[in-house]
């Protein structure tokens, strides 16, 4: 595989203008996906709501809305990858147990819960379980995983218990506020998975200088991480209002951007990509 340097913004902005124009095509193209209701059981007395994009493959993607409870870029992302065959499961975790959509409130979520919601996904499809989740939601992600490896143990993303990586998009994972001229202090399932992890972060975020300490912090646990650049973006770029050209082009190909990852996830070996 080789990598090409990133070309001057100026010839960036000029492609992200077509590559907007046709992505616009494209998703009045596209008809919505059926999306279904379900309704599982966490424990005694919660229940929690997700939205099953349903599709025909063998993979399936459980997503953590970054935004504080919901988002309808990421909803119209779900339905583009289910007409090219990869499910998705939103869980509305906040209101199960009728928390304020805040990111205290999405980092509260029990890593348990997350494993049990793998669980039913992995029973009610059969498909090989993926988490995705960006910002403050990526710590949800995380906890589950974490508690997916306690559970079933080393080799936690074998074929036998379904849980295939996690793709976390500008992810904070900070346990508290950074202090100037001191390292970072991350939530505790940091360096606690085994599973293959993707890292997206913005070119224009101060967060994409620290991914080489978080890379080496994800890696104790015996995970394979790889992390990726997406140029020309900040973080949280497909949530913003003040959205510029290239994160209204990238949001519209969103879809495109998560098919890659999962075929990074399941192909990059020892640096290389393996076709």
């Amino acid at each position: 595989m080789s990598f090409h340097p990133i070309p001057p913004f100026h010839v960036f902005r000029t492609l992200a203008f077509i590559f907007l124009m046709l992505a616009v095509v494209v998703l009045q193209a596209i008809p919505a996906q059926a999306m279904e209701p379900i309704t599982i059981m966490l424990n005694d007395d919660t229940e929690v709501d997700i939205r099953d994009y349903i599709a025909d493959g063998d993979e399936m993607l459980l997503g953590f809305a970054c935004d504080e409870g919901g988002s309808s870029n990421e909803e119209q992302t779900a339905s583009m990858l289910a007409e090219d065959g990869i499910e998705t499961w939103m869980p509305d975790m906040l209101s199960a147990y009728m928390l304020p959509k805040l990111p205290s409130s999405i980092k509260s979520i029990s890593g348990d819960d997350i494993v049990k919601i793998i669980e039913n996904a992995r029973k009610k499809t059969g498909k090989k379980v993926y988490l995705i989740a960006g910002g403050d939601a990526a710590a949800v992600a995380l906890n589950g995983a974490a508690k997916w490896k306690e559970k079933y143990g080393a080799g936690s993303s074998s074929e036998e218990t379904g849980l295939g990586g996690i793709i976390m998009m500008f992810p904070r994972l900070n346990a508290k506020p950074p202090e100037p001229g001191k390292p970072p202090v991350f939530i505790d399932a940091v360096g606690k998975t085994d599973v293959p992890i993707l890292v997206l972060e913005g070119e224009r975020t101060p967060n994409r200088w620290g991914l080489p300490l978080l890379k080496k912090k994800l890696e104790a646990g015996g995970s394979r991480v790889m992390t990726m650049i997406i140029p020309a973006v900040r973080g949280y770029f497909y949530n913003r209002e003040d959205s510029n050209l290239a994160e209204d082009v990238v949001t519209a190909q969103l879809a495109g951007v998560i098919k890659a990852s999962l075929y990074t996830l399941t192909h990059y070996k020892d640096g290389v990509l393996i076709p």
